[in-house]
């Protein structure tokens, strides 16, 4: 199943369920949303699709679901991040 926001098609989220017992993508959504502890109108923008089994690296902000093709595709618009250096420590004795 991927979980994207309604408004800017952005995938926040991707499962891909391998278990013999299989729990419903309704209760995956629910939990994704209790999780991360989204309000209701965070939670309003979203919704899921589920899929056939696929393989994808999802970036954060990176990658779209486009409703009318239905698959996954790289949002033109995105820049990816500067990376953070790290501060330097200074030695202690």
């Amino acid at each position: 199943m991927i979980i994207y926001k309604k408004s800017t098609k952005h995938i926040v989220h991707y499962r891909n369920d391998g278990s013999t017992v299989r729990t419903d993508a309704q209760t995956w959504f629910n939990i994704y949303i209790k999780d991360n502890k989204l309000s209701a109108d965070q939670a309003a923008d979203l919704t899921y699709i589920e899929l056939a089994p696929i393989e994808i690296n999802l970036i954060h902000g990176k990658h779209l679901w486009n409703e009318s093709t239905q698959q996954v595709e790289e949002d033109p618009t995105y820049v990816e991040p500067t990376p953070v250096e790290p501060t330097p420590v200074e030695p202690t004795e």
